[in-house]
């Protein structure tokens, strides 16, 4: 019999023998890696797409700087480099690496609908981004305090403001 513990901070298991004294630890990390890499995996628990044990990247200073550079160019966004975006694109890029890919593959899919709400209600358009940094595009995401989808609104708020939220809006 397995007990599985899963949160925001990882996941944990232990094999229990038939007797209750036989504990043998069993690191779910690793089996959960290999079959996300093998299927299409998805927790509403962002938290999960962390990969315990794995070094952050040393990415190199000046090439991070002169990319995020020709990216600010051409965005309506501050992109200046500094030492808080660095930390966090060397966190999705090593730590978040699996969930990264579902995310960016998400994109395609949401950023249109995103883009003609937005145009339509006059508001910036930059605000598409937002649900990247609120759920890593995970409809179903969940946050501990309850904030739900996309755009991680709490139920009550958003009833309070005349928004739907249901299986198929948010």
């Amino acid at each position: 019999m397995s007990t599985i513990f899963v949160d925001a901070q990882g996941v944990d298991s232990v094999d229990v023998k038939n007797d209750a004294h036989s504990i043998t630890p069993f690191n779910w990390e690793v089996e959960w890696g290999l079959w996300c890499d093998s299927q299409t995996c998805v927790s509403s628990d962002t938290g999960l797409w962390n990969i315990m044990g794995e070094p952050e990247l040393e990415l190199d200073t000046a090439i991070m700087k002169s990319r995020m550079a020709i990216l600010d160019l051409s965005s309506g966004l501050d992109l200046r480099w500094n030492p808080v975006s660095h930390r966090r694109v060397a966190l999705y890029v090593s730590k978040r690496k699996r969930g990264l890919g579902t995310m960016l593959g998400r994109a395609p899919a949401f950023f249109p609908l995103f883009e003609e709400v937005l145009a339509r209600e006059g508001l910036p358009l930059e605000l598409k981004y937002l649900p990247i940094v609120e759920s890593a595009l995970n409809p179903e995401a969940r946050s501990p305090a309850g904030a739900r989808g996309l755009w991680q609104f709490m139920y009550y708020t958003a009833k309070a403001e005349g928004l739907r939220i249901d299986s198929y809006v948010d």
